[in-house]
């Protein structure tokens, strides 16, 4: 079996603290003995997790008792649990996450199907009843659940597993042994970006929002800096991650650009200018073409692309867990089950489960709307802002080519510089040769054409002979050929006409000798 190495302690150490919550649902008939049995079982779970995933979990381990405002808990069981040494969570809400739930007798009607329950009853054994995930045959029924004997090595494997799947295993590792102090040597994507024109990838203002989290933390009743801090750590890192990896997958796919381009100009330029050195492309373009399939596979192998998106998603997920975190309300629920999910959720279970107080409301409105909303709306406005290369909509980009490349109407070279964005549009922009001679402008054919058919359609629309419904087969055929023939006279007629050019020194009888010279 390969041995995992294990990350030393440090401040780089993202290793988690198995922390596990139970929720108090046995009323008052729990005996206060098995309050406290249930107690140091908990606890010995969460440190036999530290020995079983060293490269997951870092001691100690800790464990809540959760208590709900509407079902306390008596004080010989309080008494008993803060004995065993587990920490007393009270004024919780119902929507607070809990690992488990502890109830005195087999009844499971008050609990979501999700949510293990640890049996305590007086005299036996304590039991962890977890859902069977079998569908109920009769319509109401409960769900069953499944008992097995609660032992520290049962719990920590139910409640304390890492992922299952092996892929959200290894990406789980993967992200925890990253160093984002490793810079990403590609430059392609940056190079892209001043050929076009763009404004080179630099670094925003300064974050301040987490420092204004923790003064908000500060100005609250309920102190809740030990998660915030586990989130700003994961933010920072992930941010970083996501940044490093995302401008290589973006130079990776410039970088394939960029070979194409050289080998089909290389091809080009040799066969126009040297034609006797045609054969010498030929390497060129095979060497291009193997660079290009070995960057492709070098970042599909090391997942750029794929830890690019992880990874941001787990700086957005500490993003809004933020908030979340100040208001003492749940986590928005999860789609899929991923390992930043699961991360996620692991990391916040020793959060205050208090609700947010009635007078640290005001307090907390105000940062949700200085320091949350009104920043994202900026950035948001800000990506809407384009540029005057891209002030244009798209649905008249059309229309209006000169707008685009920040060029201005009228003829000549007036244009902004947008190389990419001006070239394709270069002749279109101004006047063609014989209309600046002329100095008029030509209504455009695709639109005159049709107007004209339409007109002339007009016109013959009363002398085209109509052919009855119950005339045969071959005398409607032949009032169609006739009324067909006499359109395409009608056209030639029309189009003689309007070739017809006269200028001011023509006179009358020129013109009635043409025009029945015509007829």
């Amino acid at each position: 079996m390969t041995q995992i190495p294990t990350q030393a302690p440090g401040d780089d150490d993202l290793r988690l603290t198995p922390v596990l919550a139970l929720l108090w649902a046995g009323g008052g008939a729990v005996d206060a003995a098995a309050v406290g049995a249930a107690a140091r079982l908990f606890q010995e779970a969460a440190r036999a997790a530290v020995g079983r995933w060293p490269e997951i979990y870092r001691g100690p381990g800790r464990a809540r008792l959760v208590c709900r405002d509407d079902d306390p808990p008596p004080a010989a069981a309080v008494e008993a649990a803060m004995s065993a040494g587990i920490e007393i969570d009270s004024h919780a809400d119902a929507a607070t996450a809990c690992d488990a739930a502890l109830v005195g007798k087999r009844d499971f009607a008050a609990l979501p199907a999700w949510l293990p329950a640890l049996v305590a009853e007086a005299g036996a054994p304590l039991r962890l009843a977890v859902d069977a995930g079998v569908e109920p045959k009769l319509e109401g029924a409960l769900r069953q659940r499944n008992d097995v004997e609660a032992s520290p090595a049962a719990i920590a494997e139910a409640l304390l597993s890492p992922p299952r799947r092996l892929a959200d295993r290894r990406d789980l590792l993967a992200y925890q042994r990253e160093n984002p102090q490793r810079r990403a040597h590609r430059y392609e994507y940056s190079l892209l970006l001043r050929l076009i024109g763009e404004p080179r990838e630099v670094g925003g203002a300064a974050d301040d929002s987490w420092a204004r989290a923790a003064a908000a933390n500060s100005a609250a009743s309920v102190d809740r800096s030990e998660a915030l801090e586990s989130l700003r750590r994961d933010y920072e890192r992930a941010d970083a991650l996501a940044l490093a990896y995302g401008r290589r997958w973006r130079s990776t796919l410039a970088a394939r650009s960029f070979l194409l381009f050289a080998a089909n100009f290389a091809s080009g330029f040799v066969g126009a200018l040297f034609p006797f050195a045609s054969p010498v492309t030929v390497p060129l373009q095979f060497a291009a073409s193997g660079l290009l399939y070995l960057d492709q596979i070098v970042a599909r192998r090391r997942g750029w692309r794929v830890k690019w998106i992880d990874y941001r998603r787990v700086a957005e997920a500490a993003r809004i867990a933020r908030f979340c975190v100040l208001a003492g309300v749940a986590l928005p629920e999860a789609e899929s089950q991923s390992w930043v999910d699961w991360r996620l959720e692991r990391a916040l279970r020793g959060a205050p489960a208090a609700a947010l107080a009635e007078r640290d409301a005001a307090g907390f409105l105000a940062y949700l709307s200085e320091v949350e909303i009104d920043p994202q709306i900026a950035y948001h406005r800000r990506l809407s802002a384009f540029p005057p290369a891209r002030r244009a909509s798209a649905p008249r980009r059309h229309d209006n080519p000169a707008r685009l490349g920040g060029a201005r109407r009228g003829s000549g070279g007036d244009c902004a510089f947008r190389p990419v964005a001006c070239a394709g549009f270069a002749a279109r922009r101004g006047r063609s040769r014989a209309q600046r001679r002329t100095g008029s402008f030509r209504r455009p054919q695709r639109l005159a054409r049709p107007a004209r058919r339409r007109a002339a359609g007009g016109a013959l629309g009363a002398h085209r002979p109509r052919a009855a419904s119950s005339a045969p087969r071959p005398r409607r055929r032949a009032a169609e050929r006739r009324a067909g023939a006499q359109r395409r006279q009608a056209r030639r007629r029309d189009h003689a006409r309007r070739r017809l050019r006269l200028g001011p020194g023509d006179g009358d009888r020129v013109r009635r000798q043409r025009v029945r010279r015509i007829a």
